[in-house]
Parts: structure tokens; sequence; C-alpha cells
């Protein structure tokens, strides 16, 4: 809160010097910015650049002293923000905390890390570890805690996935031997116990690799110690000290050069030391120590610590990361450039991607582009390397008088959108690029015009404007465009894909898909039309037995009962009779006579009708009704009256229907039929028996 109240404070001070004094003013904080034209120059105080948001390399700055980390930077274990500084571990016996920045650096032209670190309030155990790993790495998993420090390998617990480089701060001493399955230690004696230890170890994946490289042992003399003025222990006291001048202060410079001679590189690691009141000195552990081991292309970084029977409190701050050979980068360069006019009241869009700007650097791509309102205000910037080099997304809009730029997410796209009354004068803003090594041009300018409006040009169809338009298949229609004034050229769009070879004033549509036409006039400035619907309904599939049978000359045929599938809420049918009549929908169940028909079937939205499918139509000349006979073959008799029925009697059944059916079923009543027209039966078994025909 007290540092937005002070950057508030600032901005309204400046504001007031400039409103009388005309004077301009910068801080850290606020930029006051300049807007140059063509024809004269005006004052705007608020943001200084507009810069995109494709941070992927050098520099990283990362304070922990706010309220929240940055976007790259993912805590896990017991690691938090603690007031001032990241926390690591409490002073709490088995407890493990990292960080690790997921943000790949280059590694072609090496890497320089500085950073503050406090341990304090505890017995004195375990310690920290700074390390590197392949920047391809997409699953973080660090590893072994205790005496491997979250870097190394313990016991059958993995080490850090994809690990490149690991720097111990070893408090207690088990980084820097062979325990717990660590591969090597320092060679008087591997399996000793070494506390106060500056220990790098290499690279290695799950249970191989992690192989002991150097360590220095920075409270006691020795081979592998210290001159006695340059002594210190790990830990700086009992509290956390953040000033330079105060006994306890801790700060590590780590340099990986590129090594001229060998693969990998030359690693020199000092410290800032403070132990005595006043009087802060630097202590170098290693210098150009051969680290003999291929990196892989980009790099990631974290840290890590960890407690065990013994503890304390491990935190870190200030975080620094930079490219180590930077006196071998090139700048980009930009080029001064004239673009496409932008219209009064419209978002013009532009992208600079194909401009032919130049990345010297090995493996250089951009970073992001920064624009600015003043021609020098990127100089302002070039003192602190964090914000002149840093692409972290932060402001991405500049708001001028004359209109509002907008930076796009590919990094070479932006927007402009003038306002009105500017038209027929020219925008000239300044810009910088920057590489993923945090190397910046030295600044170019870009005019663009600015133009009337066109209006909006509208698609009409057949002089109608409208939105939608239902289009049979096979068939087309054809989309003009209307508009307030002349355009010149035209650029029509499907889906949002632009139609190759469509640059005249109307297009014809055969397909279904959402249009739009993009139109330029005289002075090059183009309006958009509203979007326009195509539909082309799909035909269903349809099916009727044939031929349809009616049965009584005088009764209605019920065919939408006969066509399969038949949907009338979405879909139109008709027949077509014999004698050219034809029947929609529900006309279609009516009396019908004996002959060829045709069906057809169309979506309600269009006119056209599908191909016929042809069916027949029988009906009985006279009204089918059904009778039957029966008697006991060979004899006259026919029920028990006269002389009984016996169950092995053939009884013989006379068909008497009207109406000159073509077909019988006939059911005995017991589960067995025929479709004789007279057929004989014999029920087998005595019973009472419907017979129906």
């Amino acid at each position: 809160m007290g540092e937005s109240l002070f950057c508030l404070l600032v901005l309204l001070v400046n504001l007031l010097v400039v409103f009388y004094t005309g004077i301009t003013m910068t801080t850290i904080n606020v930029l006051v910015i300049y807007v140059r034209t063509v024809f004269f120059t005006f004052l705007i105080a608020g943001g200084a650049l507009v810069q995109g948001f494709s941070q992927e390399g050098f520099p990283y700055c990362e304070s922990f002293q706010g309220d929240e980390v940055s976007m790259f930077a993912n805590l896990g274990g017991q690691a938090r923000l603690a007031g001032g500084a990241l926390r690591l571990t409490d002073a709490v016996e088995d407890q493990s905390g990292y960080v690790y920045v997921d943000l790949p650096f280059p590694s072609h032209y090496g890497i320089k890390v500085v950073f503050e670190y406090f341990c304090y309030g505890g017995s004195g155990a375990d310690g920290f570890a700074f390390f590197l790993f392949d920047g391809a790495e997409v699953s973080f998993s660090p590893g072994g805690f205790g005496g491997a420090l979250g870097y190394a390998q313990r016991n059958e617990l993995p080490g850090l996935r994809g690990a490149y480089m690991g720097l111990g701060l070893d408090t207690f001493g088990n980084f820097g031997n062979n325990l717990e399955g660590k591969n090597g230690g320092f060679p008087e004696n591997p399996s000793a116990l070494y506390p106060n230890a500056v220990v790098i170890r290499g690279p290695g994946n799950t249970l191989q690799g992690y192989p002991f490289v150097a360590g220095r042992l920075v409270n006691q003399g020795g081979v592998n110690g210290l001159p006695e003025s340059a002594r210190f222990p790990i830990c700086g006291g009992t509290n956390r000290v953040t000033e330079e001048q105060e006994p306890g202060y801790r700060k590590v410079f780590l340099d990986l050069t590129p090594n001229p001679d060998e693969e990998g590189f030359l690693v020199s690691v000092e410290m800032m030391v403070t132990t005595q009141t006043g009087n802060p000195r630097m202590v170098s552990i290693f210098e150009d120590l051969p680290f003999d081991f291929i990196p892989p292309s980009m790099l990631k970084l974290g840290f890590s610590a960890s407690t065990g029977g013994f503890t304390n409190i491990h935190e870190i701050r200030n975080l620094e990361v930079m490219v180590s050979d930077s006196e071998s980068l090139e700048s980009p360069q930009g080029l001064d450039l004239e673009l496409a006019a932008a219209c009064v009241g419209l978002q013009n869009t532009y992208d600079l991607e194909d401009e032919g700007f130049t990345f010297p650097n090995e493996g250089s791509q951009l970073q992001c582009v920064r624009f600015f309102a003043a021609p020098d205000g990127w100089m302002e910037m070039e003192e602190d390397f964090c914000q002149s080099g840093h692409c972290e997304p932060i402001s991405t809009e500049l708001v001028l008088e004359q209109g509002q730029l907008t930076v796009g997410d590919s990094g070479y796209e932006f927007y402009f959108t003038p306002n009105e009354g500017w038209e027929g004068e020219i925008v000239r803003v300044y810009y910088t690029l920057t590489d993923n090594y945090g190397a910046v041009s030295e600044g170019n300018w870009i005019d663009i015009p600015i133009r009337e409006d066109p209006g909006q040009v509208t698609l009409l169809v057949e002089g109608v404007p409208i939105e939608e338009w239902y289009l049979c298949q096979g068939e087309s229609v054809d989309l003009m465009v209307d508009g307030p004034e002349a355009f010149l050229v035209f650029k029509w769009f499907k889906d949002s894909e632009e139609l190759v070879g469509q640059d005249a004033d109307v297009l014809s549509v055969t397909q279904e898909g959402v249009y739009r036409v993009e139109a330029y006039n005289e002075q090059g400035c183009k309006t958009s039309s509203q979007e326009f619907t195509v539909i082309v309904p799909e035909l269903p599939e349809m099916g009727i037995v044939s031929p349809v049978r009616g049965c009584n000359p005088e009764a209605p045929i019920y065919i939408t009962q006969k066509i399969d599938p038949y949907f009338p809420d979405e879909f139109d049918y008709k027949i077509t009779k014999p004698d050219g009549a034809v029947l929609i929908n529900s006309e279609m169940d009516t009396v019908y006579v004996s002959g060829d028909y045709e069906l057809r079937v169309k979506p309600k939205e269009v006119d056209c009708w599908s191909e016929p499918l042809s069916f027949r139509i029988n009906v009985s000349d006279s009204l089918v009704e059904a009778y039957f006979d029966y008697g006991i073959d060979g004899t006259e008799r026919k029920t028990d009256d006269e002389g009984g029925v016996f169950i092995e009697d053939p009884i013989w059944f006379y068909d008497g229907s009207t109406g000159n059916p073509v077909a019988w079923e006939w059911d005995f009543g017991n589960g067995q039929t025929s479709r004789a027209r007279n057929p004989v039966f014999v029920f087998g078994e005595t019973g009472v028996y419907i017979v129906t025909l």
C-alpha cells in the first residue's frame, strides 16, 4: 500500500510540474510521455511504453519482497513468501521447499546469477542448493532432500529431473560426500562430513549422475579451505540480515562463462560476506573452474533447501539472472518504417514480422517490441537492466490524444485506433526490439498516417441488407457490397479465412459458411462488413413402401404414415399425382386411385425440392369384406347337432370374401395359420376354436 501511495504522489507531482512549467520529469515510477507528430509536439502524463507478452529469456529479476511472485516462479514444499523474502524452510525438522523459474534461458552466451540468502534461527542444517536444469523439461521434479539438498539422488529417491548443475551452500556437510547414494565427494575422504561447504555437482537424471565436481570449505583452511582472512560460516546469524554493512549479510555471485577452449563453462563463484560491522567483503570461492559438460540449448533455474534433525530458516531474495558473456552480444537492428494509413474510428492491425529486422546473436529471436512516445524514451530504461531487457507483461496500451495503440500477443502484432479530428496527420511512435538475451536495439520510429473513416460497408442480397440466407444445394447466391463511398480493393473471407482470388465487389456463394468483406478506399483505409451467414440445409433420407395398398376405394390412404422417416416440423413433403396435381403435407392424406406417384421433400426454409421418389398405389375397385364357410370334409356335418366333429376330422374352409382379394391369412385359434385361399385343417384336439380370416 505504501509503494502504491508513493507512486500516486509522484504522478501528481509530475502532473503539476508539467501543468505549470511545461518541463518534463521522470522518476523511477513514472515516465512523462512525449507524443510527436510531423506537425507539432504535445505532452501526456501516464505510461511510457507498451510491450508484448513473450518473455522467453534474459534478463530475469525477482525480488520476492512483494505480496506475490511472478507468473514464472513456481513454489513447492514449504516454500512461501514471508514478509520480504522467499522462505524455503522454517526452523523445523524434516522440512523441504523449492522454487523453480519456468522460463527458459538460452545457454550459448553463458549465464550469470546474483541472489541474497539468509539462513538463521535454528540449530544448523541442512542448507541451500541453486540448480540449473534442461529448459526442455516440462514436468519439474526436484531431487532428494536432506543431504542431497533437493538436487542429487538420495538412496532410492531420484535426483532433479534433467539436472545440469547444482551449487550447494551446505551448512551441515552432507552435500560434499558420497553418503546416501551420492556420486563422489571431497577426494580426501569422500564419506566424511564437510560442514560450511560450497559444493558444485554436475549433470544427472533420476538415479544416474550428479557427480561431485568441486568443493570449498569456507570456514576453515587447508587444501580445500580459504585463507584465514577470507573465512566465514555459511549461515550469517540469528536473524535475517538485509543490510550489507551488518554482520550476517550474504550475497552470491555465480558466473558461468562459455569456455573458449573446451565444451561447457568456466564457473566463478564469489560471495559478498559481512562478518564485521561496516566491512562487507568479496570472497572468491571458485575462479574459472572448468565445468566440462555440454549444456542444453536452454536452461531453467531454481532453488531448494531442506532441514533434518538439525534446522534453520532458509530464505532467498533479490534474484537477478543475466547473460554472462554480454560483451559478445550484438544489438538487434530495427528499421524506420512508414506503415499503411490508419482509419479514424477503426482498429487498424499492423504486423511487423516481415519487416526484415536483424537478430545477429546465436539463436537470437524476438522477445518483445516496446513502443515509446518519446524519441529517447528507451534510454532512460538502460540504467536498470531488469527493466530494459525484461519482457514480463506490464501495460499493453498507450493512450495518445490521437488514439490508442495496443500490442498483440504475438510480439510483432499491434493495433492502432485513431480518434476523430486527426485526419490528414501522421503519428510518429518509437520502438525498440528486445531479443531473448535481453539485447535491445538502438531504437527506430514508425510513422502512421491518419485517414478519414470510410464508414461501414453492407452486404446485400437482391438489394436487401440481411445477415442470413438459406441456400438450396447446387444453387448460388450473389453477395453485393454497398457502401457510403467508392472502394477500390475488396478482400472476401469465409469462416475467417481469406478467399484467394476473390477481389470483386460481388461474390457468388455456393457453400455454407460465414462470409464478410474488407473494403479499401482510395486512401487505403479499410472497413469491414457485417458477417453474412449462408446455410445450406441437408435433405433427409426418405423412404416409402411400394406399392401402397388401399382396400376401400372410398376411404383415404394416410400416406404420411407410410413415409419413413417423417419430420413434418422440419421439412415439407409433396406428392405429384398421375394427372399432375400436387398434394402438400396434410393434403397427402386423402382418397387415391391406383397409379404411379412421385414423392418429394424440402427443408421448410428453402423452396428447392428433392429429386422425386417414385412409388405405386394400388386401390381395390370395391370394398374388401372377409367372409368364409366351412364343413367336415366328405360329409354334410358342420356342428355337433349334425352328428359331431371328431378331433381327426379334416375341416375345409371356403373363402367367400368380396372385393377381389389377392392374399389371405387364416388363424385357426390354436396358434396355427395358413395363407391358402381355401385351406383344409385338422385340429387334433378337443376344444372350442375361434377361426379368423
